[in-house]
Protein backbone atom coordinates (compact mmCIF):
# COMPACT_ATOMS: atom_id res chain seq x y z
CA UNK A 1 0.00 0.00 0.00
CA UNK A 2 2.92 2.48 0.99
CA UNK A 3 4.63 1.66 -2.74
CA UNK A 4 1.71 2.09 -4.23
CA UNK A 5 0.79 5.78 -2.57
CA UNK A 6 4.45 6.80 -3.19
CA UNK A 7 4.25 5.88 -6.96
CA UNK A 8 1.08 8.05 -6.97
CA UNK A 9 3.08 11.04 -4.98
CA UNK A 10 5.88 10.91 -7.30
CA UNK A 11 3.55 10.95 -10.90
CA UNK A 12 2.03 13.59 -9.26
CA UNK A 13 4.82 15.50 -8.82
CA UNK A 14 6.46 14.45 -12.37
CA UNK A 15 2.71 15.80 -13.58
CA UNK A 16 3.67 19.39 -11.70
CA UNK A 17 6.78 19.48 -12.92
CA UNK A 18 6.11 19.05 -16.34
CA UNK A 19 3.36 21.39 -16.06
CA UNK A 20 5.76 24.41 -14.79
CA UNK A 21 7.68 23.52 -17.34
CA UNK A 22 5.48 24.38 -19.52
CA UNK A 23 4.56 27.77 -18.32
CA UNK A 24 6.97 30.22 -19.11
CA UNK A 25 8.63 31.90 -16.46
CA UNK A 26 9.50 35.75 -16.61
CA UNK A 27 12.38 37.02 -16.94
CA UNK A 28 13.40 38.96 -13.81
CA UNK A 29 15.43 42.16 -13.12
CA UNK A 30 16.30 44.12 -10.27
CA UNK A 31 15.40 47.51 -10.58
CA UNK A 32 15.58 50.79 -8.34
CA UNK A 33 13.79 54.48 -8.92
CA UNK A 34 11.72 57.28 -7.64
CA UNK A 35 8.57 57.50 -8.09
CA UNK A 36 6.72 60.61 -7.03
CA UNK A 37 3.31 59.83 -7.46
CA UNK A 38 1.67 59.38 -4.19
CA UNK A 39 0.38 56.11 -3.66
CA UNK A 40 1.56 54.46 -7.00
CA UNK A 41 2.91 50.70 -6.15
CA UNK A 42 5.32 49.38 -8.91
CA UNK A 43 4.89 45.99 -7.00
CA UNK A 44 1.08 45.67 -7.96
CA UNK A 45 0.92 48.62 -10.58
CA UNK A 46 -0.94 47.06 -13.30
CA UNK A 47 2.05 48.53 -15.97
CA UNK A 48 4.51 46.49 -15.10
CA UNK A 49 2.73 43.07 -15.08
CA UNK A 50 0.68 43.82 -18.65
CA UNK A 51 4.38 44.62 -19.70
CA UNK A 52 5.17 41.46 -18.18
CA UNK A 53 2.43 39.49 -20.31
CA UNK A 54 3.74 41.19 -23.57
CA UNK A 55 7.88 41.10 -22.84
CA UNK A 56 8.55 38.24 -20.84
CA UNK A 57 10.52 40.09 -18.56
CA UNK A 58 9.36 40.93 -14.55
CA UNK A 59 11.07 42.96 -11.61
CA UNK A 60 12.35 43.18 -8.40
CA UNK A 61 11.69 47.10 -7.37
CA UNK A 62 14.02 49.08 -5.00
CA UNK A 63 10.84 52.17 -5.24
CA UNK A 64 11.92 55.34 -3.66
CA UNK A 65 9.26 57.69 -2.95
CA UNK A 66 11.49 60.95 -1.90
CA UNK A 67 13.70 62.65 -3.96
CA UNK A 68 16.58 63.91 -1.62
CA UNK A 69 17.16 60.08 -0.77
CA UNK A 70 17.16 58.46 -4.40
CA UNK A 71 19.41 60.77 -5.76
CA UNK A 72 21.63 60.29 -2.20
CA UNK A 73 21.49 56.64 -3.06
CA UNK A 74 22.26 57.11 -7.02
CA UNK A 75 25.06 59.19 -6.41
CA UNK A 76 26.18 56.50 -3.74
CA UNK A 77 26.36 53.62 -6.39
CA UNK A 78 29.85 52.59 -7.40
CA UNK A 79 30.80 48.88 -9.04
CA UNK A 80 31.62 47.10 -5.26
CA UNK A 81 27.79 48.12 -4.79
CA UNK A 82 24.67 45.40 -5.17
CA UNK A 83 23.79 47.39 -8.22
CA UNK A 84 20.10 46.71 -10.03
CA UNK A 85 19.93 45.74 -13.70
CA UNK A 86 17.60 49.12 -14.47
CA UNK A 87 17.32 52.64 -13.58
CA UNK A 88 13.27 53.26 -13.81
CA UNK A 89 11.96 57.18 -13.82
CA UNK A 90 15.42 57.85 -12.67
CA UNK A 91 15.37 61.64 -12.77
CA UNK A 92 19.05 61.62 -13.30
CA UNK A 93 20.68 65.39 -13.41
CA UNK A 94 23.42 65.00 -15.99
CA UNK A 95 26.52 65.51 -13.87
CA UNK A 96 25.01 61.94 -12.20
CA UNK A 97 25.32 60.37 -15.45
CA UNK A 98 28.46 61.68 -15.88
CA UNK A 99 29.95 60.24 -12.74
CA UNK A 100 28.06 57.44 -12.65
CA UNK A 101 29.05 56.54 -16.25
CA UNK A 102 32.59 57.64 -14.81
CA UNK A 103 32.61 55.27 -11.73
CA UNK A 104 31.66 52.23 -14.19
CA UNK A 105 28.43 52.02 -12.40
CA UNK A 106 26.29 53.40 -15.98
CA UNK A 107 27.27 52.02 -19.25
CA UNK A 108 27.32 53.85 -22.84
CA UNK A 109 23.96 52.85 -24.41
CA UNK A 110 25.23 53.96 -28.41
CA UNK A 111 26.16 50.72 -29.43
CA UNK A 112 22.95 49.22 -28.79
CA UNK A 113 20.28 51.63 -29.62
CA UNK A 114 19.88 51.22 -33.59
CA UNK A 115 19.52 47.53 -33.48
CA UNK A 116 17.71 47.25 -30.05
CA UNK A 117 15.35 50.31 -30.05
CA UNK A 118 14.23 50.25 -33.37
CA UNK A 119 11.08 52.77 -32.04
CA UNK A 120 13.67 55.09 -30.57
CA UNK A 121 16.04 55.14 -32.94
CA UNK A 122 13.12 55.98 -35.01
CA UNK A 123 11.69 59.20 -33.01
CA UNK A 124 15.81 60.00 -32.73
CA UNK A 125 15.93 60.23 -36.89
CA UNK A 126 12.45 62.22 -36.02
CA UNK A 127 13.73 64.24 -33.65
CA UNK A 128 17.88 65.09 -33.90
CA UNK A 129 17.63 67.71 -31.36
CA UNK A 130 16.69 64.94 -28.95
CA UNK A 131 20.03 62.80 -29.69
CA UNK A 132 21.85 65.96 -29.24
CA UNK A 133 19.89 66.45 -25.74
CA UNK A 134 20.96 62.88 -24.47
CA UNK A 135 23.98 62.78 -25.90
CA UNK A 136 26.65 64.06 -23.51
CA UNK A 137 30.61 64.54 -23.94
CA UNK A 138 32.48 62.32 -21.15
CA UNK A 139 36.36 63.11 -21.44
CA UNK A 140 36.10 63.56 -24.64
CA UNK A 141 33.92 60.69 -25.70
CA UNK A 142 30.82 61.08 -27.08
CA UNK A 143 28.20 58.77 -25.34
CA UNK A 144 24.35 58.10 -24.26
CA UNK A 145 23.63 57.24 -20.69
CA UNK A 146 20.45 57.45 -20.16
CA UNK A 147 17.14 57.48 -21.68
CA UNK A 148 14.78 60.49 -22.38
CA UNK A 149 10.66 61.13 -22.69
CA UNK A 150 10.18 62.48 -25.82
CA UNK A 151 7.15 65.13 -26.03
CA UNK A 152 6.24 65.50 -29.48
CA UNK A 153 4.50 68.46 -28.76
CA UNK A 154 6.10 70.28 -25.74
CA UNK A 155 4.85 72.69 -23.81
CA UNK A 156 6.06 76.38 -23.93
CA UNK A 157 5.67 79.48 -21.92
CA UNK A 158 2.87 81.52 -24.72
CA UNK A 159 0.55 84.19 -24.38
CA UNK A 160 -2.69 83.16 -24.36
CA UNK A 161 -5.15 85.92 -24.85
CA UNK A 162 -9.43 85.77 -23.90
CA UNK A 163 -11.01 85.25 -27.23
CA UNK A 164 -14.24 87.30 -25.43
CA UNK A 165 -11.95 90.20 -24.92
CA UNK A 166 -10.78 90.19 -28.32
CA UNK A 167 -14.32 90.03 -29.76
CA UNK A 168 -15.92 92.75 -27.86
CA UNK A 169 -12.62 94.98 -28.78
CA UNK A 170 -13.29 94.07 -32.65
CA UNK A 171 -10.28 92.21 -33.01
CA UNK A 172 -8.66 88.79 -34.30
CA UNK A 173 -5.63 87.38 -33.03
CA UNK A 174 -4.40 86.94 -36.74
CA UNK A 175 -4.31 90.83 -36.92
CA UNK A 176 -1.74 90.94 -33.63
CA UNK A 177 1.81 90.73 -35.81
CA UNK A 178 3.88 93.59 -34.20
CA UNK A 179 4.32 94.99 -31.23
CA UNK A 180 2.15 97.75 -31.94
CA UNK A 181 -0.64 95.73 -32.88
CA UNK A 182 0.11 94.03 -29.23
CA UNK A 183 0.19 97.41 -27.33
CA UNK A 184 -2.83 98.55 -28.88
CA UNK A 185 -4.67 95.33 -28.16
CA UNK A 186 -3.58 95.66 -24.20
CA UNK A 187 -5.32 99.16 -25.12
CA UNK A 188 -8.52 98.62 -25.98
CA UNK A 189 -8.73 95.76 -23.34
CA UNK A 190 -7.75 98.38 -20.57
CA UNK A 191 -10.87 100.44 -21.75
CA UNK A 192 -12.76 98.64 -21.81
CA UNK A 193 -12.26 96.96 -18.79
CA UNK A 194 -10.15 99.41 -16.62
CA UNK A 195 -10.60 97.83 -13.01
CA UNK A 196 -9.33 94.37 -14.67
CA UNK A 197 -5.55 93.25 -15.66
CA UNK A 198 -5.02 93.20 -19.48
CA UNK A 199 -1.77 91.14 -19.41
CA UNK A 200 -0.78 88.85 -16.39
CA UNK A 201 2.51 87.86 -15.84
CA UNK A 202 4.94 86.48 -12.81
CA UNK A 203 8.44 88.19 -12.53
CA UNK A 204 10.62 89.06 -15.08
CA UNK A 205 11.16 85.64 -16.75
CA UNK A 206 7.58 85.47 -17.71
CA UNK A 207 8.01 89.32 -19.72
CA UNK A 208 11.55 87.95 -21.22
CA UNK A 209 8.84 85.90 -22.99
CA UNK A 210 7.81 89.56 -24.74
CA UNK A 211 11.30 90.30 -25.90
CA UNK A 212 10.70 88.58 -29.05
CA UNK A 213 9.11 91.02 -30.56
CA UNK A 214 12.17 93.34 -30.35
CA UNK A 215 14.26 89.78 -31.75
CA UNK A 216 15.31 88.99 -28.37
CA UNK A 217 15.53 85.72 -26.75
CA UNK A 218 17.70 83.63 -23.89
CA UNK A 219 18.00 80.37 -22.10
CA UNK A 220 17.85 80.56 -18.06
CA UNK A 221 21.38 82.33 -17.94
CA UNK A 222 20.05 85.06 -20.68
CA UNK A 223 22.38 83.45 -23.11
CA UNK A 224 21.72 82.98 -27.26
CA UNK A 225 24.20 81.83 -29.50
CA UNK A 226 24.26 84.21 -32.86
CA UNK A 227 24.44 82.64 -36.43
CA UNK A 228 28.21 83.08 -36.59
CA UNK A 229 28.37 81.05 -33.10
CA UNK A 230 29.17 83.44 -31.07
CA UNK A 231 27.78 83.65 -27.01
CA UNK A 232 25.70 86.63 -26.48
CA UNK A 233 24.36 87.51 -23.49
CA UNK A 234 20.80 89.43 -24.25
CA UNK A 235 20.79 92.37 -21.67
CA UNK A 236 24.12 93.65 -23.70
CA UNK A 237 22.00 93.89 -26.65
CA UNK A 238 20.85 97.53 -27.28
CA UNK A 239 17.19 96.08 -27.92
CA UNK A 240 17.21 95.09 -24.60
CA UNK A 241 17.15 98.97 -23.97
CA UNK A 242 13.92 99.05 -26.10
CA UNK A 243 12.14 96.54 -24.68
CA UNK A 244 12.67 97.53 -20.58
CA UNK A 245 11.77 100.54 -21.77
CA UNK A 246 8.68 99.65 -23.43
CA UNK A 247 7.90 97.43 -20.33
CA UNK A 248 8.06 100.51 -18.31
CA UNK A 249 5.59 102.16 -20.38
CA UNK A 250 3.21 99.12 -20.61
CA UNK A 251 3.34 98.97 -16.64
CA UNK A 252 2.95 102.85 -16.01
CA UNK A 253 0.06 103.02 -18.37
CA UNK A 254 -2.18 100.19 -16.34
CA UNK A 255 -1.39 97.66 -19.49
CA UNK A 256 0.25 95.11 -17.04
CA UNK A 257 -0.33 93.39 -13.80
CA UNK A 258 0.71 95.90 -11.08
CA UNK A 259 0.92 92.83 -8.98
CA UNK A 260 2.70 90.82 -11.73
CA UNK A 261 5.83 90.53 -9.26
CA UNK A 262 4.46 89.92 -6.26
CA UNK A 263 2.21 87.41 -7.18
CA UNK A 264 2.42 83.44 -8.00
CA UNK A 265 -0.08 81.01 -9.55
CA UNK A 266 -1.34 79.83 -6.52
CA UNK A 267 -2.33 83.71 -5.27
CA UNK A 268 -3.83 84.38 -8.45
CA UNK A 269 -5.43 81.48 -8.99
CA UNK A 270 -9.40 81.53 -9.46
CA UNK A 271 -11.46 77.82 -8.72
CA UNK A 272 -14.71 78.30 -9.76
CA UNK A 273 -16.41 79.51 -13.43
CA UNK A 274 -18.72 81.42 -12.15
CA UNK A 275 -16.08 83.96 -10.67
CA UNK A 276 -15.20 87.14 -12.93
CA UNK A 277 -12.30 86.70 -15.23
CA UNK A 278 -10.02 89.81 -14.61
CA UNK A 279 -7.53 88.62 -17.26
CA UNK A 280 -7.30 89.61 -20.86
CA UNK A 281 -4.20 87.95 -21.38
CA UNK A 282 -1.47 85.77 -19.84
CA UNK A 283 1.78 84.69 -20.06
CA UNK A 284 1.96 81.21 -19.18
CA UNK A 285 2.61 77.60 -19.86
CA UNK A 286 -1.48 76.73 -19.50
CA UNK A 287 -4.41 78.65 -18.26
CA UNK A 288 -5.47 76.10 -16.53
CA UNK A 289 -2.16 76.67 -14.11
CA UNK A 290 -4.44 79.44 -12.52
CA UNK A 291 -7.94 79.27 -14.39
CA UNK A 292 -10.61 77.21 -14.20
CA UNK A 293 -10.62 74.55 -17.11
CA UNK A 294 -13.99 75.54 -18.37
CA UNK A 295 -12.42 79.21 -19.45
CA UNK A 296 -9.49 76.94 -21.05
CA UNK A 297 -11.45 77.74 -24.22
CA UNK A 298 -12.05 80.95 -23.88
CA UNK A 299 -8.31 81.18 -24.97
CA UNK A 300 -6.09 81.68 -27.68
CA UNK A 301 -2.74 81.11 -28.14
CA UNK A 302 -1.14 84.06 -30.06
CA UNK A 303 1.45 83.40 -32.40
CA UNK A 304 4.93 84.50 -32.03
CA UNK A 305 5.71 88.05 -33.53
CA UNK A 306 8.05 88.17 -36.28
CA UNK A 307 10.96 91.02 -36.27
CA UNK A 308 12.55 91.97 -39.14
CA UNK A 309 11.22 89.27 -40.68
CA UNK A 310 12.41 86.35 -38.24
CA UNK A 311 10.99 85.00 -35.16
CA UNK A 312 13.33 84.20 -32.14
CA UNK A 313 10.67 82.69 -29.48
CA UNK A 314 12.42 80.61 -27.30
CA UNK A 315 11.87 77.01 -27.21
CA UNK A 316 11.48 76.64 -23.29
CA UNK A 317 10.86 72.81 -22.62
CA UNK A 318 11.96 71.22 -25.88
CA UNK A 319 11.20 67.95 -26.91
CA UNK A 320 13.20 65.97 -24.38
CA UNK A 321 13.02 65.36 -20.73
CA UNK A 322 16.25 63.56 -20.18
CA UNK A 323 17.43 61.49 -17.36
CA UNK A 324 14.55 59.03 -17.05
CA UNK A 325 16.27 55.16 -18.20
CA UNK A 326 20.01 53.68 -17.57
CA UNK A 327 21.47 50.65 -17.39
CA UNK A 328 23.80 49.35 -15.42
CA UNK A 329 26.99 47.36 -15.43
CA UNK A 330 25.40 44.35 -13.68
CA UNK A 331 23.78 43.84 -17.04
CA UNK A 332 25.21 41.12 -19.62
CA UNK A 333 25.18 41.39 -23.23
CA UNK A 334 22.27 39.42 -22.80
CA UNK A 335 20.68 41.87 -20.25
CA UNK A 336 21.38 44.90 -22.27
CA UNK A 337 19.11 43.57 -25.45
CA UNK A 338 16.68 42.04 -23.50
CA UNK A 339 16.32 45.63 -21.43
CA UNK A 340 16.67 47.91 -24.14
CA UNK A 341 13.93 45.72 -25.81
CA UNK A 342 11.77 46.19 -23.21
CA UNK A 343 12.09 50.05 -22.70
CA UNK A 344 11.78 50.28 -27.09
CA UNK A 345 7.92 49.23 -26.54
CA UNK A 346 7.40 52.47 -24.35
CA UNK A 347 8.66 54.26 -27.67
CA UNK A 348 5.80 52.64 -30.04
CA UNK A 349 2.23 53.88 -30.27
CA UNK A 350 1.33 51.09 -28.65
CA UNK A 351 3.79 50.82 -25.75
CA UNK A 352 3.06 54.81 -25.14
CA UNK A 353 -1.07 54.07 -24.94
CA UNK A 354 0.21 51.27 -22.48
CA UNK A 355 1.29 53.71 -20.47
CA UNK A 356 -0.79 56.27 -20.04
CA UNK A 357 -4.05 55.39 -21.19
CA UNK A 358 -4.28 51.63 -20.14
CA UNK A 359 -4.96 48.45 -21.68
CA UNK A 360 -7.62 48.35 -24.40
CA UNK A 361 -10.82 47.01 -23.19
CA UNK A 362 -10.28 47.91 -19.63
CA UNK A 363 -9.31 51.02 -19.02
CA UNK A 364 -10.24 52.54 -23.02
CA UNK A 365 -12.48 51.42 -25.65
CA UNK A 366 -12.50 52.71 -29.15
CA UNK A 367 -15.50 54.22 -30.82
CA UNK A 368 -16.97 53.38 -33.12
CA UNK A 369 -16.24 49.69 -31.75
CA UNK A 370 -12.88 48.30 -33.85
CA UNK A 371 -10.70 45.38 -33.37
CA UNK A 372 -7.61 47.51 -34.03
CA UNK A 373 -4.47 48.05 -32.45
CA UNK A 374 -3.38 51.72 -31.57
CA UNK A 375 -0.96 51.88 -34.37
CA UNK A 376 -4.14 50.70 -37.01
CA UNK A 377 -6.36 53.18 -35.13
CA UNK A 378 -3.90 56.42 -36.10
CA UNK A 379 -3.66 54.80 -39.92
CA UNK A 380 -7.04 54.57 -40.01
CA UNK A 381 -7.26 58.04 -39.10
CA UNK A 382 -11.78 57.54 -38.81
CA UNK A 383 -11.58 56.18 -34.76
CA UNK A 384 -11.12 57.91 -31.42
CA UNK A 385 -10.58 56.22 -27.63
CA UNK A 386 -12.46 56.86 -24.83
CA UNK A 387 -11.99 56.45 -21.19
CA UNK A 388 -14.37 54.11 -19.81
CA UNK A 389 -15.03 55.66 -16.32
CA UNK A 390 -14.05 59.07 -16.45
CA UNK A 391 -14.84 59.25 -12.60
CA UNK A 392 -12.27 56.28 -12.04
CA UNK A 393 -9.15 58.15 -13.88
CA UNK A 394 -7.42 59.47 -10.60
CA UNK A 395 -7.55 55.85 -9.76
CA UNK A 396 -6.26 54.19 -12.78
CA UNK A 397 -3.62 56.59 -12.80
CA UNK A 398 -1.87 55.24 -9.64
CA UNK A 399 -2.89 51.86 -10.42
CA UNK A 400 -2.78 50.99 -14.07
CA UNK A 401 -1.05 53.65 -15.62
CA UNK A 402 2.88 54.56 -15.16
CA UNK A 403 2.97 58.22 -16.62
CA UNK A 404 2.04 60.71 -13.80
CA UNK A 405 5.02 61.28 -10.99
CA UNK A 406 7.79 61.54 -12.31
CA UNK A 407 8.84 61.22 -15.73
CA UNK A 408 8.95 57.67 -17.18
CA UNK A 409 11.12 56.76 -20.55
CA UNK A 410 9.27 56.68 -23.88
CA UNK A 411 6.94 59.37 -25.80
CA UNK A 412 3.48 61.42 -25.97
CA UNK A 413 2.45 59.69 -28.67
CA UNK A 414 0.59 62.57 -30.04
CA UNK A 415 -1.55 60.87 -32.94
CA UNK A 416 -2.92 58.83 -30.22
CA UNK A 417 -3.85 61.42 -27.73
CA UNK A 418 -5.30 63.95 -30.60
CA UNK A 419 -7.67 61.07 -31.30
CA UNK A 420 -9.12 60.98 -27.65
CA UNK A 421 -12.72 61.78 -27.94
CA UNK A 422 -12.71 64.93 -26.56
CA UNK A 423 -12.62 68.19 -28.69
CA UNK A 424 -10.40 69.94 -26.32
CA UNK A 425 -7.90 68.17 -27.10
CA UNK A 426 -7.64 68.64 -30.56
CA UNK A 427 -7.53 72.22 -30.13
CA UNK A 428 -5.48 72.32 -27.82
CA UNK A 429 -2.60 70.71 -30.12
CA UNK A 430 -3.62 72.96 -32.72
CA UNK A 431 -3.04 75.94 -30.37
CA UNK A 432 0.81 74.40 -29.36
CA UNK A 433 1.65 73.94 -32.80
CA UNK A 434 1.91 77.84 -32.71
CA UNK A 435 5.02 77.82 -30.83
CA UNK A 436 6.17 74.42 -31.64
CA UNK A 437 7.21 75.35 -35.01
CA UNK A 438 8.27 78.75 -34.92
CA UNK A 439 10.10 78.19 -31.32
CA UNK A 440 14.07 78.00 -31.18
CA UNK A 441 16.81 76.87 -28.59
CA UNK A 442 18.55 79.90 -28.17
CA UNK A 443 21.25 77.71 -27.05
CA UNK A 444 22.69 74.59 -28.04
CA UNK A 445 21.68 71.17 -25.39
CA UNK A 446 24.44 71.17 -23.08
CA UNK A 447 25.03 68.60 -20.27
CA UNK A 448 27.42 70.09 -17.17
CA UNK A 449 29.79 68.47 -15.07
CA UNK A 450 28.98 68.72 -11.49
CA UNK A 451 32.72 70.80 -11.40
CA UNK A 452 31.30 73.07 -14.26
CA UNK A 453 27.79 73.03 -12.81
CA UNK A 454 29.07 74.82 -9.33
CA UNK A 455 31.70 77.63 -11.40
CA UNK A 456 28.76 78.91 -13.22
CA UNK A 457 25.96 78.87 -10.59
CA UNK A 458 28.40 80.74 -8.42
CA UNK A 459 28.11 83.66 -11.21
CA UNK A 460 24.92 83.04 -12.12
CA UNK A 461 23.55 83.17 -8.15
CA UNK A 462 26.37 85.20 -6.35
CA UNK A 463 27.51 84.29 -3.01
CA UNK A 464 25.25 86.07 -1.55
CA UNK A 465 21.14 87.17 -2.60
CA UNK A 466 22.44 89.93 -4.88
CA UNK A 467 25.99 89.83 -6.40
CA UNK A 468 24.83 87.20 -9.18
CA UNK A 469 24.39 88.11 -12.80
CA UNK A 470 20.93 86.10 -13.24
CA UNK A 471 20.00 87.28 -10.01
CA UNK A 472 20.58 91.36 -11.00
CA UNK A 473 19.39 91.27 -14.69
CA UNK A 474 15.75 90.21 -13.22
CA UNK A 475 16.03 92.73 -10.50
CA UNK A 476 16.95 95.34 -12.27
CA UNK A 477 14.54 95.19 -15.09
CA UNK A 478 11.90 94.66 -12.12
CA UNK A 479 13.25 97.97 -10.56
CA UNK A 480 13.47 100.20 -13.97
CA UNK A 481 9.77 98.71 -15.03
CA UNK A 482 8.11 99.31 -11.70
CA UNK A 483 9.34 102.65 -11.52
CA UNK A 484 11.42 102.25 -8.55
CA UNK A 485 15.11 103.24 -10.66
CA UNK A 486 14.59 105.57 -13.48
CA UNK A 487 15.72 104.03 -17.03
CA UNK A 488 18.27 106.13 -18.96
CA UNK A 489 20.84 105.38 -21.31
CA UNK A 490 23.19 106.40 -18.52
CA UNK A 491 21.72 103.91 -16.04
CA UNK A 492 21.48 101.27 -18.24
CA UNK A 493 25.47 101.72 -18.86
CA UNK A 494 25.66 101.53 -15.26
CA UNK A 495 23.89 98.17 -15.05
CA UNK A 496 25.90 96.82 -18.07
CA UNK A 497 29.25 98.17 -15.94
CA UNK A 498 28.14 96.56 -12.37
CA UNK A 499 27.55 93.37 -14.57
CA UNK A 500 31.19 93.40 -15.51
CA UNK A 501 32.62 94.04 -12.21
CA UNK A 502 30.30 90.51 -11.03
CA UNK A 503 32.11 88.54 -13.50
CA UNK A 504 30.56 89.07 -16.80
CA UNK A 505 33.15 88.77 -19.45
CA UNK A 506 34.33 85.01 -17.07
CA UNK A 507 30.89 84.59 -17.56
CA UNK A 508 30.57 85.03 -21.34
CA UNK A 509 33.65 82.95 -21.87
CA UNK A 510 32.44 80.12 -20.44
CA UNK A 511 29.26 80.06 -22.34
CA UNK A 512 31.53 80.34 -25.30
CA UNK A 513 33.56 77.20 -24.93
CA UNK A 514 30.55 75.72 -23.91
CA UNK A 515 29.04 76.17 -27.51
CA UNK A 516 32.33 75.36 -29.24
CA UNK A 517 32.42 72.25 -27.76
CA UNK A 518 28.66 71.65 -28.86
CA UNK A 519 29.33 72.85 -32.20
CA UNK A 520 32.29 69.94 -33.14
Amino acid sequence: MMKKLTALLLAFLMLMTVSSLGEEQPVLYAMAGYESSTGRDWNTNAFFSRMQEKTGIGFTFSQYSDATQWHSYAEGLTVESTLPHVLFKADLYGYETIELYRKGVLIDLTPYLQNCCPSLWALLETYPDVKDAITVTVDGQDVIIALPYINETPLNCGIWVNKKWLQRAGLNIDDITTPEAFEDMLTRFHEMYPGDIPLAFIGSFDLKFLAHMWGLYGNNYNMYVDEAGTAEFMPEDERFYDFVSTMRRWYAGGLLDHDGYIKTDSIRQITSASDNNPYGAVITTAVTNFLPSEWSRDYVLLTPIACDGKVTYRDYFGHAITGTFALTSRCTEDDITALLNWVDLLYSPNGAALASAGEKGAEYVIVPDADMTVEEMIADGTHQWQLINTSTASTVQIEQLITGGTTAPGYSADAFQRLYNEAGIKEMFEQQEKLRTTATRPFPYYTLDREQLQYISRLQNGEGSADGIGYWVDEQMALWILGEEELTPDSYSAFIARLYEMGLQEFKDFWQGIADNTAE
